[in-house]
């Protein structure tokens, strides 16, 4: 129940994240811009990036830190290349490109997807509409409070339609799109960007990482299993930590496993392999 409901919170995360990594990245580059001077080193730029972090609300420091953990270095010389500030966010690929798009919620969007996946799982033909909108009303109950108001909503206004496409035996897949919660983005070619080194930039995904961890571990854990545990936590991250997430597994999750496996704690466990920084005594 907890993976569960973490896994709910995340798709939130990820969802919001679909417009607030863009407002942030936005943010960011307008502050550091302001802050740039042309002599300025890298690592000047970089105590500048968390610093800033530092100075803005905890929730959004932590998104922050991981942006300047993944792209700093690539900012700092966009920066030294003098790069139009405007379009560095979307050469992150943080933001969309020139292109227009359909406005949509994507909270409903996921929220939508969720229930019908959920419900699909439940469904008997034999149900009534009324049995049909209870089973809705339970799969909200279940969610947090933040998304279940969402989830309601959507219950209340579409649930009969629902019912009626479920009855018709309509491809679940497409039936948030037939609501006009969902639509299919087009495909937007934008720069990559450089491979970070240095600096800890798995630090921010590890310690998230350390967190999640915590209370799934268990004595007699294989690496099979806490490589499964790694691959699962990467698969609900928000998008912005995906790459740096499958970095972690690709080139740490042995060394990670092996200071668990000997009684290592696991808010200790970043900094012991070398992925975040020792603490200062």
């Amino acid at each position: 129940m907890k993976l569960f409901l973490l896994s709910i919170i995340l798709v939130l995360v990820s969802c919001v994240f679909a417009t607030f990594e863009c407002d942030l990245c936005e943010f960011l580059i307008d502050e550091l811009d302001e802050r740039f001077v042309p002599d300025m080193t890298l690592d000047e730029f970089m105590q500048d990036f968390y610093s800033l972090c530092d100075e803005i609300p905890t929730f959004f420091a932590i998104a922050c830190k991981a942006e300047a953990d993944q792209y700093g270095p690539t900012i700092y010389q966009f920066f030294k290349d003098e790069t139009d500030p405007d379009i560095i966010c979307a050469q992150l690929d943080l933001c969309p490109a020139s292109v227009a798009l359909p406005s949509n919620d994507d909270m409903g969007c996921e929220i939508c997807e969720y229930i019908v996946d959920m419900i699909d799982e439940r469904f008997l033909p034999g149900w009534t509409e009324d049995q049909f909108l209870d089973e809705l009303f339970e799969i909200c109950d279940l969610l947090p409070s933040i998304i279940k108001t969402t989830c309601n909503a959507i219950v209340k206004e579409d649930g009969p339609q629902l019912y009626e496409w479920f009855q018709q035996e309509e491809d679940p897949d497409t039936l948030c799109s037939q609501l006009d919660l969902c639509f299919a983005m087009p495909t937007i070619v934008r720069a990559q960007p450089s491979p970070v080194n240095g600096n800890y930039p798995m630090c921010g995904p590890c310690e998230v990482f350390a967190q999640w961890i915590e209370d799934e571990l268990h004595p007699n854990m294989t690496y099979e299993e806490f490589n499964e545990l790694i691959e699962s936590f990467c698969g609900i991250v928000p998008s912005f930590l995906t790459f740096m997430c499958n970095e972690l597994d690709r080139y740490y999750s042995e060394d990670l496993y092996n200071f668990l496996h000997s009684g290592g704690d696991p808010q200790e466990m970043c900094a012991f392999v070398g992925i975040c920084p020792k603490p200062t005594l």
